[in-house]
C-alpha cells in the first residue's frame, strides 16, 4: 500500500505490486485509470454548487492537506532528524529537564526543540 494513501482522502491504482513490463499488465492499469477517472474523480471535480464551487472536491482537498501535510512536511522531516541525529539523547525518565543544544539559539526540552526561527518539534512518545 502506498504509504501515504488514505481512502476517504484520494484514490488508489493498481494493486501495490510490481509487474513488470507485462503489456496485458499495462492495459489492464490503463483501463482501470480511465474507468477511476471517468466515474470517480472527473465527476467530483467538476460538480459544483450554485455559485460554481466544487465543495466535495474543496472538502477532500482542504481534509487531505489538514491529515497528510504533518506527516509530510518539511517541518517534520527536520524535526524528526534533528532529534535522532543532532540532539543528545536521555532516558526517556530523564527528558524532563532542558539541555543546551550545539548553539544558543537553539535548546531543547522535554522532546521539543525550539530555535530562533520558531521551529517547535514535538516528539511523538
Amino acid at each position: 500500500m502506498a504509504e501515504a494513501y488514505v481512502p476517504e482522502l484520494g484514490w488508489a491504482l493498481g494493486d501495490g505490486q510490481e509487474h513488470g513490463s507485462d503489456p496485458a499488465w499495462d492495459a489492464a492499469e490503463a483501463e482501470a485509470l480511465y474507468e477511476r477517472l471517468e466515474r470517480e474523480v472527473i465527476p467530483e471535480f467538476y460538480s459544483r454548487n450554485a455559485k460554481g464551487i466544487p465543495t466535495a472536491w474543496i472538502a477532500r482537498m482542504r481534509e487531505s492537506m489538514a491529515r497528510l501535510t504533518p506527516r509530510f512536511s518539511a517541518n517534520r522531516a527536520v524535526c524528526e532528524y534533528t532529534e535522532q541525529h543532532y540532539l543528545r539523547r536521555r532516558s526517556p525518565a530523564k527528558r524532563a529537564w532542558p539541555i543546551k543544544a550545539q548553539s544558543a539559539s537553539k535548546w531543547w526540552t522535554g522532546g521539543t526543540v525550539w530555535n530562533r526561527n520558531g521551529l517547535r518539534c514535538t516528539s511523538a512518545q
